[in-house]
């Protein structure tokens, strides 16, 4: 990694970064760690409850990157993500782990546009859960939800319920 919040849980300050291209999942540009959270959503699957800690500090939790200028991304500035020895993510844990003033997904006019295939995220977090990163590019968030096929499992259930309750 070219940076990392060093062998502890950090937040890094920047006026102005500009990732490079070039990286990959092995080879990442920026590596952080997440090892707990205090910022929970009742119900990550509602977006204003996960907005809500678009602006949340780590509490030396988790590392972030805080940008006070300008965040320059490309294709293949690899942003990876990695869970803390012992730590288990749960449902509704949102992680700001990248703050800007302004963005831009293509700093380097060439390289192509930075997408949310450039953030590497653990991929098997149990109880079906996985990290949702729909809210990265606009408010570097990811969070916990189940996965897409439980979700359905889930709403059905309650539809079906509600419709029993009807009657």
């Amino acid at each position: 990694a070219v940076a990392n919040a060093g062998d502890g849980i950090g937040m890094m300050t920047f006026t102005n970064l500009t990732l490079a291209s070039g990286a990959s999942s092995g080879s990442p540009r920026v590596l952080l760690t997440l090892g707990g959270t205090s910022s929970h959503a009742a119900d990550p699957t509602v977006a204003a409850q996960v907005t809500a800690f678009k602006d949340s500090a780590s509490g030396g939790l988790y590392d972030s990157i805080k940008v006070t200028g300008a965040l320059g991304l490309n294709a293949g500035s690899t942003i990876k993500v990695e869970l803390a020895a012992g730590y288990n993510p749960v449902w509704g844990d949102v992680f700001n782990i990248v703050d800007w003033a302004t963005l831009n997904l293509n700093a380097d006019g060439t390289s192509g546009a930075f997408t949310v295939a450039d953030l590497v995220v653990p991929t098997n977090l149990g109880n079906g859960w996985f990290f949702a990163t729909d809210q990265f590019l606009s408010n570097g968030i990811i969070y916990v939800v189940p996965e897409p096929s439980r979700m359905l499992l889930l709403l059905s259930g309650f539809l079906l319920l509600a419709r029993c309750r009807r009657r």
